[in-house]
Order: structure tokens, then sequence, then C-alpha cells
């Protein structure tokens, strides 16, 4: 690994933990330093990491994010068009990888998760995943995109998928 590639790995571990550290709450400083206060701090800590808000769709009934789902992976100079086809059967979800730049036409993936808006993608014969959240629509209906990270050799690269056409 040359001096440009740690600079690079680097970078994106700080991006990576800088996220990390912001998902944190804050724990007030009214509750630091006081007799009994850690147990009640961690009890209300435990509390907020487990809870996460939920829209009025969110609570009635899960979205599908059935269908075709597309955005540009960027390393470097380089661009790559990826499209994940996700079928739904049985509350649960497999996917498929499109990408013509790569020579990939309809690789499956090994495991697909949606668990609390979080979708995972993992592709073991690239030695990838992607993780996401889902994000609904001003009306809270519908998914608008899914805002998430491709994973792959230790390296983190941001892309977002919308809505495929003509898939």
């Amino acid at each position: 690994m040359n001096f440009l590639s740690k600079q690079i790995s680097s970078k994106w571990a700080r991006c990576l933990a800088d996220r990390w550290r912001r998902s944190l709450p804050e724990i007030p400083p009214l509750f630091i330093g006081r007799p009994g206060v850690p147990f009640v701090a961690a009890v209300l800590g435990m509390v907020l990491l487990s809870s996460t808000p939920l829209s009025a769709r969110q609570s009635a009934d899960p979205v599908s994010i059935a269908g075709s789902w597309a955005g540009t992976l960027v390393i470097g100079r380089d661009e790559f068009d990826l499209t994940f086809n996700l079928t739904e059967q049985d509350d649960s979800y497999s996917a498929a990888l499109i990408s013509r730049q790569l020579g990939i036409y309809g690789m499956p993936a090994e495991v697909v998760t949606l668990e609390n808006n979080r979708l995972t993608i993992r592709l073991d014969l690239l030695a990838a995943e992607y993780t996401g959240r889902v994000r609904l629509d001003d009306s809270g209906e519908d998914v608008a995109y899914i805002d998430g990270e491709w994973f792959q050799e230790g390296e983190m690269v941001p892309i977002i998928l919308r809505p495929a056409t003509g898939q």
C-alpha cells in the first residue's frame, strides 16, 4: 500500500468515525459527576439509542422497496452505474446487481435485509456490501431514495440509489 492509499484509507476511516460520533446522543452536563446518576444516565442512554423516530407511514405498515434502484459509484475519476433489482416474496427481499461498465448482468446478492428502514445488500463474490437508509418523500407514503455507502476492500464510498427508469 503506497502513501496515497494510506491517506485515502485513513480519510475514509475518519469520515466513518465522524458519522458514527454524530449519531450518538449527547449526555447533558447535569448528569455527569453526581452520585447515582450514572445508572439513570445509562438507562436513559439505552432508551435513546433503542428508540428511533417513526413516521406515520412506518408505524402503520412498512414501505416496499421492490423494484429497480440505480446509482453511480464514483471511485477517483471512474464512474460505475449500479442497478439493484429488488424483489419481495414472503416478507423478505432478494437482489440482483447490474453494472454494464463492470460486465455484471444479474449477480445475485447473498444477503438482503430491511430492518427499521436500514437496507443491507451483501455481495460475497465482490466482497462488497451496500448499506443505506430508506428515505421517504414529503408525503411520507413512498420511497424517494436510499442514502447509503458501498463498502469494498476496506473502503467506503457514498452512493444514493434512486428509482431506476428503463431497467
